[in-house]
């Protein structure tokens, strides 16, 4: 019978740390690097650890936390992932939430949320009356019952649509393939 073993964790922490966040951009021919490192010190030890990485492409802005990582989606995954390092690696609670929270803030329920509501098939079915929906009106980041059966409604009359007119079609895998454009 085969033992199950544990593994051990990646990161091992050094009781006694102090730590510190340092950041790093890299120029490449097409984008740009940028890293952020956890930087932990122990008298006679030294350690730099990689927190975060993100590819920026070129004519996006340093300074914008949404042109870094692209995505919400995406900049709530990096940061769950530098949050679980700063565990592993011993950084006390209060010091990993002030350097998350000073320098990379987690994206808000509303980003999130716009960024759902952002899908191509979503987009293209609803057009203008994306209005229509309740977030629109209250600022409540949710779907309701009302905004679900709208939905349902008008990815009805899409899918009605395309069936009727193989062009629709193409012009939706255009946009969701292609530019982006209608």
């Amino acid at each position: 019978m085969k033992r199950k073993r544990t593994s051990t964790p990646k990161v091992q922490p050094w009781p006694g740390s102090t730590f510190a966040l340092k950041t790093k951009w890299e120029d490449w021919m097409t984008d740009r690097h940028f890293w952020v490192f956890l930087e932990r010190r122990v008298p006679g030890k030294f350690g730099r650890l990689e927190a975060m990485h993100a590819i920026v492409p070129r004519g996006r802005k340093k300074s914008e936390l949404g042109t870094i990582f692209g995505s919400a989606r995406y900049r709530r995954g990096a940061l769950d992932g530098a949050r679980e390092l700063f565990q592993q690696a011993g950084v006390p609670d209060d010091q990993a939430a002030d350097f998350m929270e000073r320098e990379f803030p987690y994206p808000t329920r509303n980003e999130m949320f716009e960024e759902e509501m952002s899908n191509p098939l979503l987009a293209m079915a609803l057009g203008d009356r994306y209005k229509e929906l309740s977030y629109c009106r209250t600022g409540v980041p949710e779907v309701t019952e009302d905004d679900r059966a709208l939905i349902e409604q008008f990815l009805a009359a899409f899918e009605a649509t395309v069936k009727e007119d193989p062009a629709e079609g193409r012009k939706f895998l255009k946009f969701v393939l292609g530019s982006g454009r209608l």
